[in-house]
């Protein structure tokens, strides 16, 4: 089977133009942009697990409004998306395991931080209100998309680390567990997530 793949129909550019810059922005967050080049420390990393968990936990909720309201064709990939979503619940918190976060501090709500609350306001207010296309742009298609832009800029810079360590070391090869970098950026350790 051969697939052609054809470009973005003009109305999916525009959605992508219009969604850039709120995307750059959160590509060019602190919290990002340390953990893409592994500079993240113990503290910032757990505050950040805890911090962004309501979007995590809350998501398959915001489908589940959608799939209420979705036409027939789009139940079944609504229902897979909330079993794939219910996942991602557990796997944040299993992170949070191997950076030693509390359980009770997924347990037991803590306050949002303000950029947390107006972003899971608006996803809340999108898939109770909005028209549906707009209410699925918001919560798949925006957040989806730079959530695969932030993985791919953290694997990048990863990788490129990893060459560089294994530059560094004369062309042997390293593990990642073994592999650390030799960037000092003491004012990122100041920083909060």
């Amino acid at each position: 089977m051969v697939v052609q793949v054809t470009p973005h129909p003009s109305w999916v550019a525009e959605l992508d133009a219009a969604l850039e810059p709120g995307r750059q922005a959160i590509l060019d967050t602190p919290v990002i942009v340390d953990a893409s080049e592994n500079q993240l420390v113990d503290g910032q990393i757990q505050n950040f697990l805890v911090g962004f968990y309501p979007i995590i936990r809350d998501f398959p909720q915001w489908l589940q409004m959608l799939l209420d309201r979705s036409p027939d064709m789009g139940r079944e990939f609504f229902t897979d998306n909330i079993r794939v979503e219910r996942r991602h619940d557990a796997m944040w918190r299993a992170m949070g395991d191997g950076f030693t976060v509390p359980k009770k501090r997924f347990q037991t709500p803590e306050p949002m931080a303000p950029e947390v609350k107006v972003f899971h306001a608006y996803l809340t207010d999108m898939c109770r209100t909005a028209e549906f296309g707009a209410a699925v742009s918001a919560t798949n298609y925006a957040v989806e998309g730079v959530a695969q832009r932030s993985r791919r800029k953290r694997c990048a810079d990863l990788e490129r680390m990893r060459r560089s360590a294994r530059a560094d070391a004369g062309g042997s090869r390293s593990t990642p567990s073994t592999t650390t970098s030799t960037r000092s950026t003491p004012s990122r350790s100041s920083r909060t997530a």
